[in-house]
This record gives C-alpha cells, structure tokens and sequence, in this order.
C-alpha cells in the first residue's frame, strides 16, 4: 500500500506543487481556532469569539463558488496569489485589532468576514492540478486519497500549531501565524510549472459548462451534503455525550473519527475498484449513514469511540469517489468551481446539522442528534441514488 502511495509522489512536477499547498492547507486548519483565542482574549466572552468564527465560516462559504470562479477565470499564479495576500492581510489586521483593549466587537465581526472572503481555496485548486498531472485512473483515485487523508492530519495539527504559537507567544500570534503560512505556502505553490500552467482563460467559460448544468453533479452534491449532515451532527452529539468525562477524554473521541477517514481513505486509493463511481459514492455514503445510525445505542464512551472509528471509515472514501465523479462530470475549465461546490455542500450541511443537533442536544437527548444525522444522510442519498445511477462520464456522453 505505502508503495503504491510513493509511487503517486514520483509523478513527475507533483512534489513542486504539493508540498506547498500543504503548507496553505494547513492555514484553513489553523484558522478557526486562532480567530477563537484571538477574539476570547481580547474580549473575554466566547459569545464573540463565536460570532466572530460564524462570520468566518459562513461568508466562506457563501463566497466559495464565486471566489472559484475567479480563479478558473484568472489562472491560479495571479488568482490565489492576490487571494492569499488578502487573507494575510486581514489575519494581521485582526491580529492588531485584537491586541488593542476594549476592541468593537463590530470592527471584529467586518475583519472575520474579509478573512472568510479571501480564504484560499488551496484544496479545490490542488485537486483540479491531480487530475492534470496524473492520466492514470487507478493513480488519480490514490492520489485523491493521499490528499485526503493528509488533509485529515492537517486538522489535526493545525489546532496543535496555533496552541504552540499563542503558548510561546500571546493569542494574535495564532492569526499572523495563520496568515504567513497560506501566504508562503500559496505563492510557492503557484511559481511551480503545474500550477502556472493553468493559466488565464481568455473566453470566459461557456454557460452550459457551469458545473451545476452538468448530468450528475447536483445529485453528486446532495450525497455529499448527507455526508456534512452527519459529521456536523457528531461533532455537536459527542462533547454532550462526554460531558462529564475529563477534558483529555473529549479529545481523545473528537479524533476517533479523522483515525477512521484516514484508514478507510489509504484502504480505499489501494483497492483497483471496477465498479463506477456513483455507484461507489451511493456505497460509501449509505455505509456512513449506517454507521452514524449504529452511535444512537452506543452504551458507553468506550464503545461509542470505537464506533467513530467506524463512522470516519466512510468519510474519506465518500469524499475521494465524490472528487472522482468532479473530474468525469464537469468540464476543466470551470473544475476549480466545481470542487468549491463540493466543499459547500458538505460544509452546509455540517453547518446545518451543528445547529438542528445543538438543540436536539439540549431539548431532546444526544442519541437524537445521531439520529438526526442518520436519518437526514439516508434521505439524501435516497434522493440521490437514482440520478446517480444514470451518471455518465462526460467523455461516454462525447462531451
């Protein structure tokens, strides 16, 4: 297996532009947290870190298609590098304004929103090279892999950076730390030949090559977006279900989940599966549901950890065959918009999970909010499933 992943980093040009974006992927990682500590310092009240973080997550959200397109449209040298340079910008600026006493929680909630808009979609961007410097399908699905499950260890490190930063240091430290690492890491990436190969595009792209008119690829998202709705329902149910544990506990269940993804993820780029994607994707996705039905009656910490193993087996897969069905739907010159989709929607529904399993915590039980994550996921991919199963890949359909 370790084999066949080395071979996926001997591809000629793939280490000049991959290792750099890990060092720009790990800024998106560390982000969060450093806003969190940054704006709880400077004001004491996690009502504001929370807002703060909000305004964050949700103009990224908002924003990610269009910030796609612009890059599609650009080329990545001069999209991602003046992207990267505004999302430095603001992590310095809200660096300052946290170090200031008394700081309006207003001018703080504005700044978060900048940082949100100018968040460099690295990973969309790294995808779409994948599948310009590796022809090989067998090859693609593992290196997609290989970029999933190190995009999994990126989350768990980057946490770990920014409490290194703001522990030697003091909390704005995180937020410069963060700015740096997607700047450099971006206009690295960006000088190699594979990136600066994706070029400005002189025509824009034709309206029927938007990736949302493409056969297959909204269905492609509603599966993706049961796969958020669970996670966002795990990642709300779990501290609840260790609430009285010590803290070291919660920690050690909240990263049960990313174990599972980066297994399932290195097991699945080392499987030469013959089956079609959709058809893997409709898999992995009623896997993930199961296993998200199966934590309503875990009957203690031990079991439930153990059964998060099992839940973040089939996010990996999910995602990678979900990256795979991108590069046979839609065309390349809007494939960075479309990967951006694809982000969207499991982010959406995570969101939108968090909040439905937050209540159901605090007014039903934390069994409900695993089940609301099952539940939802199951309907997504009963939707799904029959527009997926008439999928065709773009070159079968002579597009």
């Amino acid at each position: 297996m370790l084999r066949s992943y080395l071979d996926v980093l001997r591809v000629p040009r793939v280490l000049r532009v991959f290792l750099p974006a890990q060092l720009a992927k790990l800024s998106f990682c560390m982000i969060t947290l450093a806003i969190l500590l940054a704006v709880h310092g400077a004001t004491g009240s996690f009502a504001a870190a929370g807002l703060a973080t909000g305004a964050f997550g949700v103009a990224n959200v908002v924003v990610a298609p269009a910030r796609a397109r612009f890059i599609d449209r650009r080329g990545q040298r001069v999209a991602l590098t003046t992207i990267s340079g505004a999302f430095a910008a603001a992590s310095v600026g809200l660096a300052i304004v946290t170090w200031l006493p008394d700081p309006p929680v207003t001018v703080i909630a504005g700044i978060a929103v900048l940082l949100g808009v100018s968040c460099p979609p690295v990973g969309a961007a790294m995808r779409v090279l994948w599948g310009d410097l590796v022809r090989d399908p067998i090859v693609l699905r593992r290196a997609y892999s290989l970029d999933t499950v190190l995009e999994e260890l990126l989350f768990t490190a980057g946490p770990l950076v920014v409490s290194g930063v703001v522990a030697l240091s003091a909390p704005p430290a995180g937020l410069v730390a963060t700015g740096c690492a997607a700047l450099i890491g971006t206009v690295l990436m960006t000088r190699a030949p594979a990136s600066r190969a994706r070029a400005a595009v002189l025509e824009p792209a034709p309206p029927h090559d938007s990736p949302l008119r493409q056969h297959g690829f909204v269905p492609t998202l509603v599966a993706l977006l049961g796969g958020g709705l669970v996670i966002g329902a795990v990642e709300v149910a779990v501290p609840a279900a260790a609430a009285d544990a010590p803290p070291l506990v919660v920690g050690v269940l909240f990263a049960m989940m990313p174990v599972g993804s980066g297994l399932g993820g290195l097991a699945y780029g080392a499987i030469g599966w013959r089956s079609r994607a959709a058809t893997r994707l409709v898999l992995a996705s009623a896997g993930l549901a199961a296993a998200c039905g199966l934590l309503v009656a875990a009957p203690g910490l031990v079991v439930l950890g153990a059964m998060l193993v099992g839940v973040g087996l089939f996010i990996a897969p999910s995602m990678i065959t979900g990256y795979t069905l991108v590069d046979e739907l839609t065309p390349p010159s809007t494939r960075t918009e479309a990967f951006a989709w694809v982000g969207t929607a499991t982010n959406l529904g995570a969101a939108a999970a968090s909040a439905v399993g937050g209540w159901l915590v605090d007014h039903v039980s934390v069994p409900a909010s695993f089940g609301f994550g099952a539940v939802t996921a199951a309907v997504c991919i009963l939707v799904a499933t029959p527009f997926l199963r008439r999928a065709r890949p773009r070159q079968a359909l002579g597009r």
